[in-house]
């Protein structure tokens, strides 16, 4: 009966655990390849990703922190946000993005910032990372976002990544693999119709 007890707490810990890190999720979604993160043959050629909020629990945004880098084979170009600045950070990876004015989060979803992602070289893989931002907004390191509804611009939200574990961030697991081995990585269901319309 004991053993049946601690089960159960077991579970109900775990998906505890597992409810929290499906909220405020960031993420890169190429939409060449119907929205996924992960493909494995991918060629060479220009691809279009979004830098993603899925799962968001603010009604708008009026910014975002976040690191961006590649390894591998890579250009990018081309790139697009909502009316705002870049403010960049400490490292050339940074992006602090403040936007000119509250953006609605559309069924939980903000595209926070699009790239052209040129990929000329398929030798090896191409992976993209995100994390914190060098001086970070939040007490512990991670990615955030500025909650557009609060007036005093004061309400910042964590973001977790959509791969890896949201209670070992340094874990450093790619969030977008292009010509890569996509074992094992899970691939969220994001549907992007009502936040495409935020660029047209």
């Amino acid at each position: 009966m004991k053993k049946l007890a601690l089960v159960l707490v077991l579970i109900v810990c775990a998906s505890g655990a597992q409810a929290q890190w499906k909220i405020n999720n960031l993420g890169m979604y190429l939409v060449d390849f119907e929205d996924s993160y992960c493909e494995p043959a991918a060629g060479p050629g220009a691809f279009h990703v979004v830098v993603m909020g899925t799962n968001m629990t603010a009604l708008s945004c009026k910014g975002v922190e976040f690191e961006l880098f590649f390894e591998g084979p890579h250009q990018v170009s081309n790139v697009q946000m909502p009316d705002g600045i870049d403010f960049g950070g400490h490292r050339v990876t940074d992006h602090t993005i403040g936007y000119t004015q509250p953006f609605p989060v559309v069924n939980g979803e903000f595209v926070f910032y699009e790239f052209v992602l040129g990929i000329f070289d398929v030798t090896g893989p191409t992976l993209g990372f995100m994390g914190p931002i060098y001086f970070h907004s939040l007490p512990d390191p991670f990615p955030a976002y500025l909650d557009g509804e609060d007036p005093t611009l004061e309400t910042i939200i964590q973001l977790n990544n959509a791969i890896g574990d949201v209670h070992q961030p340094d874990t450093n697991l790619p969030v977008l693999i292009l010509n890569g081995d996509c074992g094992g990585v899970p691939n969220d269901d994001v549907s992007f119709g009502g936040v495409k319309a935020l660029f047209q």
